[in-house]
């Protein structure tokens, strides 16, 4: 079917068809007329926001270690760098960097931990858009809401994952052209999922083993072209890759009450993911979705020895819930059976109520 592009509607029509529906859509004038909406190359950007700082920090595939720079570069970025050749520029040691310097150095093969930097909206660029009227939250839904960017070199991505934060998500192409590939959610199961994670590096793919790979999952693909916004509803699995260098601003908004009554007791497995889809469904009964939270809230006053039998106890429950009330599979074997090997590095929660968070404003 793919997905639509269309201009944004009012504020009320968009929540009934996309996000009550849990349904992308790419806008194509979120910020029309806006100083931020006039930027739509890497020149524009450098002449507006050049002077910003960039902090420099580990991203996600900072976690697999590669010994030789140019292995990596070979395999991943072929046609951004020229393999073989150095380029005269030292490893970048500070902890920051300007937008105006950063695609300068990104060229050293010495600077690979620069090739993707997320990084926290600042005042001024802040100042350049305004937030959406549908992003503003309604009674019963959280605060919270996250304004975060992504800037990359052409060949980066993030892997196939869904966000944990159970927040609705507009991710707006600044400059550079940018793939997104949106998984629906019967499809949890195909993608191998570990975590918040899929098991499919979906970056390795030919172009035609990735679209037969999106037709036996149902996954939709649209190249975001600078000045478009991407909706993609809570709990989606999403894949991005930069087919240009790239910078694009994500705005994180809404969530149910419900949703952060799960995330505050529920480990980020794909139980947990498929529980917050049902939880937003129109077609969930109250009774039915009162029940879910009574059990929550159970859950979440029960007394542990430690926290890793909070982890295991609680898995079990949200598994058993989603059986009972979903008739899933009810249990993500691959990070169970895992478990075994490796404490979870979430034994510990983290509190997803608004006491901590930035507030929409």
């Amino acid at each position: 079917m793919g997905i639509d592009r269309i201009p944004l509607p009012t504020a009320e029509r968009f929540y009934q068809q996309y996000m009550c529906r849990q349904r992308p859509v790419v806008i194509t004038d979120l910020f029309n007329g806006q100083p931020l909406g006039a930027v739509r190359s890497k020149a524009d950007a450098i002449n507006a926001f050049g002077a910003i700082s960039l902090p420099l920090q580990d991203v996600y595939d900072d976690a697999i270690r590669i010994n030789d720079i140019r292995e990596h570069l070979a395999s991943r970025l072929p046609l951004h760098y020229k393999t073989g050749e150095t380029p005269d520029l030292p490893a970048w040691r500070d902890k920051t960097v300007s937008l105006k310097d950063y695609f300068t150095l990104i060229e050293s093969p010495h600077n690979r931990h620069m090739l993707r930097v997320a990084f926290a909206t600042c005042h001024q660029l802040q100042r350049a858009f305004t937030v959406p009227e549908v992003c503003r939250p309604r009674q019963g839904e959280s605060t919270a809401v996250l304004n975060q960017n992504f800037i990359g070199v052409k060949g980066s991505f993030s892997a196939i994952h869904f966000d944990k934060d159970g927040l609705h998500a507009f991710l707006y192409a600044i400059f550079g052209r940018k793939r997104f590939i949106v998984f629906p959610h019967t499809a949890r199961e195909k993608l191998l999922p570990f975590t918040q994670f899929s098991g499919w590096a979906l970056q390795n793919f030919t172009e035609r083993d990735r679209q037969a790979f999106l037709t036996w999952t149902g996954g939709e693909e649209v190249i975001l072209q600078p000045g478009e916004a991407i909706y993609f509803p809570p709990f989606a699995w999403h894949f991005a890759d930069y087919l240009d260098d790239c910078w694009a601003l994500n705005l994180r908004f809404r969530r149910k009450d419900s949703i952060t009554a799960l995330l505050n007791c529920a480990f980020p497995d794909s139980d947990c993911q498929a529980l917050g889809v049902l939880l937003l469904s129109t077609t969930l009964a109250p009774e039915t979705e009162q029940d879910i939270l009574t059990e929550l809230a159970r859950l979440t006053r029960r007394p542990f020895r430690d926290g890793r039998q909070k982890t295991r106890y609680i898995r079990r429950r949200i598994a058993r819930l989603l059986q009972d009330r979903d008739g899933g599979p009810g249990c993500d074997r691959l990070a169970w059976d895992l478990e075994r090997y490796i404490p979870s590095p979430l034994a510990e929660y983290l509190d997803w109520s608004d006491a901590r968070r930035p507030r929409f404003r």
